[in-house]
């Protein structure tokens, strides 16, 4: 389905992929963002829009598809402002609290939660690219959607190379705190105990801690809203952490020496 016209509100590296990926798709793109478009990266947007919440919504009514790359508390209260546009989707990394706030929003029918699988440890205009999501996972949660709206958005994500993952916003959270938002707050810890040390650290270091230092404000609008699912891993992950310091102060490796053959198993 032809991409048509495009509104992406926020244009940093996701925000600012997207609009290069669809515009290159064949899109005219609107980009909205708090920050003033520096000319290096002019040729992303045909339009570009500031702060002014009349002219996005004046841009909504007439786009084909809207796009919220924003923090998660953003992107909930921007809904308000693009409820005309004829499809809607976000690219939070949350998807409960987003979609109960779409469902009671005059936006309802029109939206179509998404979370794309991709990025880059530090986030930021400078590394967005139009092939960011190139054969990566899109997660999809259509919600109350129309099959008009849902359509949009797919054939958004089939312009930029992306493989649809269809979950529930339950679904959702529950992986992401395991996949993604578990592995960032370990990837800042160990930094934070282990960094005097990097000195002499090697690739084991730089991989686990590879996603540390991310942007403070998006990834505390994240944790705080998966909160639970997030202390729940967290807590069941202790568990495990506690038993392992257990067994190595008692002589016993044998559960250490476990979970590495069953590690080794799972990915061949």
């Amino acid at each position: 389905m032809t991409v048509g016209r495009v509104v992406v509100v926020g244009l940093g590296l996701i925000g600012g992929s997207i609009a290069q990926g669809l515009k290159r798709a064949g899109a005219t793109v609107i980009g909205f963002d708090v920050r003033p478009l520096e000319a290096q990266y002019s040729d992303w947007v045909s339009e570009f829009g500031g702060t002014d919440h009349r002219q996005l919504a004046a841009a909504a009514a007439e786009a084909d598809l809207v796009v919220l790359a924003l923090p998660v508390s953003g992107i909930e209260s921007t809904l308000r402002h693009v409820h005309r546009a004829a499809a809607v989707t976000d690219c939070g990394s949350t998807k409960r609290s987003i979609m109960s706030a779409a469902a009671q929003s005059p936006v309802a029918l029109h939206f179509v939660g998404g979370h794309p699988m991709a990025g880059h440890p530090i986030g930021g205009r400078r590394h967005a690219s139009p092939d960011l999501f190139r054969d990566r996972r899109w997660v999809v949660c259509e919600g109350l959607a129309e099959a008009r709206a849902v359509a949009r958005v797919r054939g958004a994500l089939e312009a930029l190379g992306a493989v649809p993952v269809a979950l529930s916003p339950q679904a959702h959270d529950e992986a992401m705190a395991w996949v993604s938002h578990v592995p960032h707050i370990l990837a800042n810890a160990l930094d934070a105990r282990a960094h005097r040390h990097s000195a002499v650290a090697g690739p084991s270091y730089a991989s686990s801690t590879r996603v540390a230092g991310g942007p403070p404000a998006v990834w505390r609008d994240i944790f705080a809203a998966n909160a639970d699912q997030l202390a729940t891993a967290l807590r069941t992950l202790s568990d495990d952490m506690e038993k392992i310091a257990d067994g190595l102060e008692a002589g016993d490796t044998e559960l250490l020496e476990g979970l590495l053959v069953e590690a080794r198993k799972r990915r061949g």
